[in-house]
């Protein structure tokens, strides 16, 4: 047991016949179901293409997939370190001693784009995710080159799950002083909660 997980449920006897080949592709469908939303590797596509020649029942493969995808899920949500995920799927009666250190190196290896993807998932509403500016001073080269007033562009780029969207706007000397005081505001709140 771990963090209130409980891996490892007993189960007659069986041994996971896979090659490393077919236990990493088993894993790392799981990893792409799972937090990667890919559709195509359901129980079924899994079954025919991991454990076609395993020699397992329909029932065992139904076990060890809820097995594997339980410990995966958990070692997800407690942010796992890729030893202890080693040793809880040492606890998993059906694998040997080398499919749970591969399970350990395939946390090590996808666990950082797991949690990426992860926290995309749970961002609500479009991010800032580049902002670019420039001033801009319009002289007027028909009558004697004078200056005109100096105004900010501005453009922001968001992103959310539809796509990117970039807004532009123009800014004077007022407005900008109007934004910056807002700004300010905001970052003394968000530092009051710190």
């Amino acid at each position: 047991v771990h963090g209130g997980y409980r891996y490892g449920r007993v189960m007659a006897e069986l041994k996971l016949n896979l090659d490393s080949k077919r236990f990493f592709a088993l894993l790392l469908g799981l990893v792409k179901r799972n937090f990667f939303k890919e559709t195509e590797f359901t129980d079924q596509f899994l079954a025919q293409n991991v454990f076609g020649q395993s020699g397992l029942s329909a029932e065992e493969v139904t076990q060890v997939l809820e097995e594997c995808e339980q410990l995966l899920k958990g070692a997800a949500k407690e942010n796992l370190d890729p030893v202890v995920v080693e040793e809880a799927a040492r606890k998993l009666s059906f694998l040997t001693t080398d499919q749970a250190v591969m399970f350990g190196d395939l946390w090590r290896r996808e666990r950082d784009k797991i949690h990426k993807q992860l926290y995309k998932a749970s961002l609500v509403g479009s991010q800032l995710s580049d902002f670019q500016w420039r001033v801009d001073v319009p002289t007027d080269s028909k009558r004697g080159g004078g200056v005109g007033q100096p105004s900010a562009i501005v453009r922001l780029t968001t992103t959310n799950s539809q796509g990117t969207q970039n807004i532009q706007f123009k800014a004077g000397a007022t407005e900008l002083k109007q934004a910056l005081a807002t700004l300010s505001a905001i970052d003394k709140k968000i530092a009051q909660r710190m």
